[in-house]
């Protein structure tokens, strides 16, 4: 497999470009589908092939070309303005190149888009908006600092306002306040970063707010701004350490996003508090729901990756001798539990892009949102920034690194190779772990607010469950909405009691964060399954419709057989229901055995993009192409 093999548009499946109302057409997304094919089209060319056995560095480097081919060849648009053909571009470069999806979704997700969103004059910034979307200068976001958990909520890094010129000086106080895990430590890279650091005007904090610093030019880094690259992680990119040393930025690079310094150097601001906070990192939604999408493309992917492979290689065990390996109970039950955990994230991934679309665009006719809870972040801001999208996100990620290491074990020795992808793609899905706020935290923090709001949410209303079938996703719906109630309402019960007696906030809600993490995790599956079921309900009465039915009660078996203990013990399962899970899913593995190249046809569209050795109908032929090449 050489580097200068080429991917057409011809080799792609059009099934899920061109088909609504199938299932190729449900996972596919709210885009059109000739804007879709035009994506497709695009990641075809050979920038994109993968290059194995390359050093870091020229990796690093072609990441921002492969960025800047994308920009040249759509016309250089303000995909800050077009959420929905963003969203797409991500999620195609997860299968395409992890590095460059993260890459893109920094670049205009984040840097371009919090000038989009903060900056009260169109005209400000003219200059720098244009130069990212032509990828002229890379496009970056600092906020994280070393030495301090959770320092979105309290920044060390200042910006101190100077009312003799009207200027601001950046500064970095110690090491501890030192950016952290930034793309940005190539040189020969234009850069333009949004830093995030606390203003001080008049010798007082007036808050955290994003400005627009200018950190380097061809030549390397600009004066004031140091820069140490760190080793590469699981996603390969140029991660660095970041320090400023009293950089001086003009007036209008600051993101004030409504708060004025006046003449007089009087400050005011419309926002306080946490609502400043999260209006601040506004744009991390773009992350959230951008990275979703990408996590479940590398899901679909790697489940029809392994799938190609067991309909192919034969298996000479001696219970079935010349039997392909999808021909065994055991890859039939792995390999359709991964397409229906890739099938159930692609839902509430695709829900997630149509919110998050309608909200930028509110956004942008000047919508301010809904209001930020006072006192109610706790470890992180993320749930108050929008709490469905960083919960949609938590979700994402680890059914993304689940799926995609058990397709690969399933691959054998050959799922090991780094040009099967799978490595690549498991990277990204643990890298998602803390990257865009850590995931066990969002849990907590979306578990609080639920736990806050327990007091006047009266119990779900749902029909009896001990005679229902065990296999319907309503019936799962129903039993995840009263799990959630009741795990909320019994902590709220502890919290109020534990304040009654004059606890602090830590011995509060430190002694409940286990049950809080479950909570979460509760929540977001029913958000989960609640996607699904509308997903499903859209498709009509055909037998492909029947295919995805099949593995939407996968899904929910699955589901259920992990929660089984806490149902029973809550008598809201009989014995015999739960005796009945392993039964039910065999039935349903059984059919679906039936309907392999319909389920490749649908969940395969973006295979030939990922360049994955076992991805073709040959892959006996692909390996050894390959050991050929590298030789």
């Amino acid at each position: 497999m050489s580097d200068r093999t080429v991917t057409s548009i011809e080799s792609v499946p059009t099934t899920a470009v061109e088909a609504a109302g199938t299932l190729a057409g449900l996972l596919a997304g709210p885009l059109p589908a000739e804007s879709r094919r035009e994506i497709l089209d695009l990641f075809g060319h050979e920038i994109f092939t993968p290059r194995h056995g390359h050093p870091e560095v020229d990796g690093y480097r072609l990441t921002y070309q492969r960025m800047r081919h994308v920009a040249d060849h759509l016309g250089r648009p303000n995909l800050a303005h077009d959420p929905h053909r963003l969203f797409e571009l991500v999620a195609a470069a997860g299968v395409v190149d992890p590095s460059l999806s993260v890459a893109m979704v920094i670049h205009h997700g984040l840097c371009l888009s919090f000038l989009e969103d903060l900056v009260p004059d169109p005209r400000q910034l003219r200059e720098e908006k244009d130069a990212l979307m032509a990828v002229q200068a890379a496009g970056h976001l600092l906020v994280t600092e070393l030495g301090y958990g959770s320092s979105q909520l309290q920044v060390h890094t200042t910006v101190t306002y100077d009312p003799g010129d009207r200027s601001f000086v950046l500064h970095t106080p110690n090491p501890a306040a030192r950016k952290f895990m930034g793309n940005v430590g190539l040189r020969g890279v234009p850069r333009l970063a949004v830093i995030n650091a606390r203003l001080v005007v008049g010798g007082r904090g007036r808050g955290a707010f994003p400005f627009l610093v200018p950190m380097a030019h061809e030549n390397g880094p600009l004066p004031g701004v140091r820069v140490l690259p760190t080793p590469a992680g699981v996603v390969p990119l140029d991660y660095a350490l970041v320090d400023f040393d009293h950089v001086r930025l003009p007036f209008g690079c600051w993101l004030s996003d409504g708060a004025v310094i006046d003449d007089d150097g009087e400050f005011t601001d419309p926002h306080s508090g946490d609502s400043r906070i999260a209006r601040s990192l506004t744009a991390v939604q773009n992350v959230w729901t951008g990275m979703s999408g990408a996590l479940a493309a590398i899901s679909r992917t790697s489940a029809a990756t392994a799938l190609r492979l067991a309909t192919q290689r034969t298996a000479l065990a001696r219970v079935g001798t010349a039997r392909p390996l999808i021909d065994y109970v055991s890859q039939q039950r792995s390999l359709f539990s991964c397409l229906a955990s890739a099938l159930t994230i692609t839902c509430l991934a695709n829900d997630a892009r149509r919110v998050r679309s309608d909200l930028v665009l509110a956004w942008r006719n000047g919508d301010p949102g809904a209001p930020v809870p006072t006192g109610t972040m706790t470890w992180t801001p993320w749930t108050d920034v929008n709490r469905t999208l960083a919960v949609t996100k938590v979700m994402a990620a680890w059914a993304a690194e689940a799926i995609t290491a058990e397709c690969r074990l399933r691959c054998g020795v050959m799922g090991s190779l780094t040009a099967s992808r799978f490595l690549d793609y498991q990277g990204l899905g643990h890298m998602l772990n803390s990257g865009g706020g850590d995931n066990l935290l969002i849990l907590l923090d979306a578990a609080r607010a639920l736990v806050t709001e327990a007091g006047s949410r009266p119990a779900p209303s749902i029909p009896e469950t001990h005679t229902r079938t065990v296999s319907d996703p309503g019936l799962l719906r129903d039993l995840l909405a009263v799990q959630e109630h009741t795990l909320a309402h019994r902590i709220h019960e502890a919290v109020e009691d534990a304040k009654t007696r004059g606890m602090d906030d830590f011995e509060v809600w430190n002694p409940h964060t286990a049950d809080l993490r479950v909570l979460g995790e509760t929540h977001g599956q029913r958000l989960a399954v609640e996607s699904l079921i509308a997903a499903l309900d859209t498709l009509p009465d055909t037998s492909e419709a029947a295919t995805a039915r099949h593995l939407g009660s996968v899904h929910v078996l699955d589901e259920l057989s992990r929660r089984a203990s806490w149902f029973l013990c809550e008598d809201l399962l009989g014995t015999d229901q739960v005796r009945g899970i392993e039964s039910d899913l065999a039935a349903h593995c059984a059919a679906l055995a039936g309907h392999t190249d319909e389920l490749l046809d649908a969940f395969g569209d973006l295979v030939p993009l990922s360049h994955s050795l076992l991805g073709g109908d040959d892959y006996i032929r692909s390996v050894i192409e390959w050991a050929e090449s590298s030789a």
